[in-house]
This record gives C-alpha cells, sequence and structure tokens, in this order.
C-alpha cells in the first residue's frame, strides 16, 4: 500500500468520523458563536453603562451649575430686600418729617415777588418776551438743588443730613412769586431754615441777573413760625 493510498484512507475514515460526530461538531460550534457573541454583547453593555454612566454624570453637574446660578441669585435678591428694610427703618428712625407729631408741629413760610421791567405795548401785535417766568423757574431750581441745601445746611444749629433736610422744604411758583414753606420739630428749626432759604435767594440773585434777567425782589407775608397745635386751638 502506497502512502497515497495511506492518505486516502486517512481522509475518508477523517470524513467518515465527521459524518458521525456532526451533532457534536454543530453543538460546539453553537455554544462557541453564543460565547463570543455573549462577550460581544456583555463588551457592549458594559460600554452602554459606562456611556449612560458619564451623561448622568454631566446631567448632575449641570442641574448643580443652574441651581448654585438660582441660589446665586435668590441670595443676591434676599441681601437686596435686607438692605432695603434696614435702610427704611434707618429711615423711619432718623427722618425728622416722619417723626413729626401731625397734630403738634411747626411751621414757617415766606412769599418771594419778582419784578421785571416788561410792559405790556398796548395796539402792538407783536409783544417783547415776558423773562419774569425764567427768573422764577431759575430760583426755584437753585432753591431745590445740593448747592442751595448745602449753604442752608452750613447755617444750621443742629447737624441734619441733606436728605432730611430736603424732606421739610417746599418750595412752589406762582404768577412772579415763589412761596417758599418749612416744617420741622422746633420754633428754631424752621426759623434757621428759613432764614438761610430766604439769604441763599438773595445771595444768588447776581448771578440770575446776569445770565437769565435783571430784576427785582420783594419779600412779603409772615416768616414767623408757627406751632400747628397752638394755631388749630386758636381757631
Amino acid at each position: 500500500m502506497t502512502n497515497n493510498d495511506e492518505m486516502e484512507i486517512d481522509l475518508v475514515q477523517l470524513f467518515l468520523l465527521c459524518v458521525r460526530k456532526w451533532k457534536t461538531i454543530i453543538l460546539t460550534a453553537v455554544v462557541l458563536g453564543v460565547l463570543l457573541g455573549g462577550y460581544k454583547g456583555a463588551t457592549g453593555l458594559v460600554s452602554l453603562g459606562d456611556a449612560t454612566e458619564s451623561a448622568d454624570e454631566i446631567d448632575s453637574d449641570i442641574e448643580m451649575e443652574q441651581y448654585e446660578a438660582a441660589k446665586a441669585v435668590y441670595d443676591e435678591q434676599i441681601r437686596n430686600l435686607d438692605d432695603k428694610i434696614n435702610e427704611n427703618y434707618s429711615y423711619r428712625e432718623k427722618s425728622v418729617l416722619m417723626n413729626l407729631d401731625p397734630n403738634n408741629y411747626f411751621t414757617a413760610n415766606s412769599m418771594c415777588v419778582i419784578s421785571t421791567d416788561y410792559q405790556i405795548m398796548p395796539g402792538e401785535s407783536y409783544q417783547n418776551y415776558d423773562k419774569t417766568d425764567d427768573v422764577i423757574q431759575t430760583y426755584v431750581n437753585y432753591l431745590k438743588s445740593g448747592e442751595c441745601l448745602n449753604y442752608v445746611q452750613s447755617k444750621l444749629t443742629d447737624e441734619l443730613s441733606l436728605r432730611y433736610l430736603k424732606e421739610l422744604i417746599n418750595v412752589s411758583q406762582g404768577a412772579h412769586v415763589i412761596n417758599i414753606e418749612v416744617v420741622g420739630n422746633s420754633t428754631r428749626m424752621v426759623t434757621e431754615i428759613l432764614a438761610a432759604l430766604n439769604d441763599a435767594v438773595m445771595l444768588h440773585k447776581a448771578q440770575v441777573d446776569e445770565k437769565v434777567y435783571a430784576h427785582e425782589i420783594s419779600w412779603i407775608g409772615s416768616a414767623k413760625a408757627d406751632n400747628v397745635s397752638e394755631a388749630e386751638s386758636a381757631d
């Protein structure tokens, strides 16, 4: 028997063996396929799990950032509210106006009359421009300005902040007149404030003459400090 014959016999025997064992071979292949598929599936699941976990961490970080940002806004609003509450408390405590007894306070007033050389020309269709109102408006603006309030403040016996001083002064205007009214908690306070305001008007006159229009000032009305409760009792 030659080597070729032996090889043919071996191949035939191998084929017959495979035929007899085909179920075992197929089963083994199936098992290996399942194992390999399971490994790949498990690897995919692990990767998917890692990706899901990473996404959850990102979402958690975003939510935390949003929470911190919202908390910072709320904290700032609370601080602002606290500041306003404290400011209002301080204002009510220190404001002269807020602490006045509505049935027992002092007031003083004066009326400033402004005169210019303006005259109406009878029979003329064209009239010169009357600058009296411009002069009055200039004084009103000045009386309400920080410059004037600083001057008044410097003339007071008792220290009073500009904020609380401003509340005690009321300035209005009418036809050729400026009305100045002051309220306070004592005769001395209203008398000093009103006197300083009247002086401020007179000191400002030269500047108004130059920049707006030449004019004359006269004072009418009472500058005497009155106690409201006493005035009402007299009535």
